[in-house]
């Protein structure tokens, strides 16, 4: 299998996906990251975004919501491990939108008991969330 990655996503619940695919592009802390057969070996922390997985059983890219978590890839086998693995179809835009705004409140709000790190961590989910939906809806 030269040509391709052997890949399993994986949530603490499951085992979502076990395929190969021809690159798999993610959302890492320091940025987003591409990563193709032969590639180097790496382990990189995930940050809430979209993972998009190109030659999956068919030629069209899938895509997922992935957040906390993590991406190893050694000898064209990659593993992606997250708390959170939702698929694009599986992505409720009007939730997300709801919950985008109640993190805006915290954000805004004067009150002292605001968790202000969880509230950074829910905006972010949500603003991710919304851009998957809002790519689903033009494709």
């Amino acid at each position: 299998m030269n040509g391709t990655i052997e890949l399993m996503v994986v949530s603490p619940a499951q085992t979502l996906l076990q395929t190969t695919a021809r690159g798999v592009q993610i959302p890492a802390l320091n940025g987003e990251f591409g990563v193709l057969p032969n590639h180097a070996a790496i382990v990189v922390q995930l940050k809430p975004g979209m993972v998009k997985i190109v030659g999956h059983e068919r030629e069209e890219a899938v895509h997922y919501f992935v957040a906390d978590g993590f991406f190893q890839i050694r000898d064209n086998k990659a593993t992606l491990i997250a708390e959170t693995i939702e698929a694009e179809a599986r992505i409720d835009h009007e939730r997300a939108g709801r919950a985008e705004g109640r993190a805006q409140q915290r954000l805004a709000s004067k009150d002292s008991a605001v968790d202000i790190s969880r509230a950074l961590g829910a905006l972010a989910r949500a603003k991710a969330r919304l851009k998957l939906a809002e790519l689903s809806q033009k494709r």
